[in-house]
């Protein structure tokens, strides 16, 4: 381990640190993408593992599968692909494109999702009202709820057991962590076969923008703050109402002094869940399970601009200008970096952004090498 792990770390030692200077997402022409797309999933798959000294990990259940989308997104995929994949081991991981939505060419996305074995699909909006009626009360892009429903169809239609199955909706900015190196299937074991659900209270890592971004967001943001109960002090005292009273940075559920918003749930227990896709409801004798965040949590690299930080969240209910608004709230979370966490510390996470910079970077060469030959 390199003693440099355990002191504070600038932006900038951070990506030498981390050997995250590589081209991931950066199409160096179009030659460059058709090699990308000679390789096979396995042989691919072969060769990034030769590369990094890592293996995907196996078990025997139970399974974690992952569900995502966007679009404009080709420089994170490499990351969350590899991390969810080799680092959390999840079972299978689908991404659905949203075309509209993307401003360059869409094969580059598939193409990336292809290469590290993930499920590609697309959806462009036209069937989006199946959960309009939901969503509406809840303020909710309902792009979500109709990913998810398509992402869960899909697996019952694979799965043999569904109880044996789990399905994890998060976005491409979230990155589940289970510290002491435990793969997924690791913790829904620990947890108990009764469970149904799970809830990880969420580690927020800043305002910048995910899809702007170089190189890995995991090694560039070490210093989170845990939202649990947090609240933003002087724009509360401000408005006179405690905010956020639940977005952007969680629902308050039964647990009062913790904020749970990310939920992986059983496929047999969906139909219970209410079409939010990060709760369910349940009676008292299926309660979902909360981790403490030493066993479990999720990293949200929250993609809101500073430049636009809390543009979103105003309304003229709250008695004040948007303007005085955005001051108040980018105020209170500057001074709550002064609480935050230092991840630097934490042995367990930097072995894994390592492993995750390793990967990505060993991509890049092989593409590269193979394009030479």
């Amino acid at each position: 381990k390199l003693e440099a792990m355990r002191l504070p770390l600038s932006h900038a030692a951070s990506l030498l640190l981390f050997g995250t200077s590589f081209v991931s997402g950066i199409w160096l022409d179009d030659q460059h993408r058709n090699t990308q797309q000679t390789l096979l999933p396995d042989s691919f798959s072969n060769l990034v593992e030769s590369c990094a000294n890592v293996a995907a990990p196996s078990s025997t259940g139970p399974y974690m599968h992952v569900v995502t989308n966007g679009a404009n997104l080709e420089n994170q995929m490499d990351e969350f692909f590899a991390y969810y994949k080799y680092i959390l081991g999840a079972k299978s991981i689908s991404f659905y494109h949203h075309l509209p939505m993307e401003e360059g060419d869409p094969s580059k996305a598939r193409d990336i999702a292809k290469l590290w074995g993930v499920r590609y699909d697309t959806y462009d909006g036209t069937d989006l009202k199946e959960c309009e009626n939901s969503m509406e009360t809840r303020k909710i892009p309902n792009y979500q709820c109709t990913v998810l429903r398509r992402g869960i169809a899909h697996l019952k239609d694979t799965v043999k057991d569904p109880a044996w199955n789990w399905v994890l909706y998060v976005d491409i900015d979230e990155f589940v962590d289970l510290p002491n190196n435990r793969t997924a299937t690791d913790f829904l074991r620990a947890i108990g076969y009764h469970q149904k659900a799970v809830r990880f209270p969420q580690y927020l890592f800043g305002t910048e923008h995910v899809a702007k971004q170089e190189g890995l967001v995991t090694a560039n943001h070490m210093y989170p703050v845990d939202v649990r109960g947090w609240d933003a002090r002087s724009l509360s005292a401000k408005i006179g109402a405690r905010w956020p009273a639940n977005a952007p940075f969680g629902k308050q559920n039964n647990h009062s002094s913790n904020v749970y918003q990310k939920a992986a749930y059983r496929l047999d227990a969906t139909a219970v869940c209410q079409n939010w896709v990060h709760y369910c409801t349940y009676d008292e004798n299926n309660a979902p399970y909360y981790p403490d965040p030493k066993d479990g949590r999720l990293h949200h690299y929250m993609i809101v601009d500073e430049e636009k930080l809390g543009k979103s969240f105003w309304h003229s209910k709250h008695g004040i200008s948007e303007g005085e608004f955005r001051q108040l709230l980018n105020s209170d979370i500057l001074n709550e970096k002064i609480k935050k966490q230092d991840l630097t510390k934490d042995e367990d996470w930097t072995d894994k952004v390592r492993t995750l910079s390793q990967l990505v970077e060993c991509k890049d060469r092989i593409l590269l090498k193979t394009k030479s030959e």
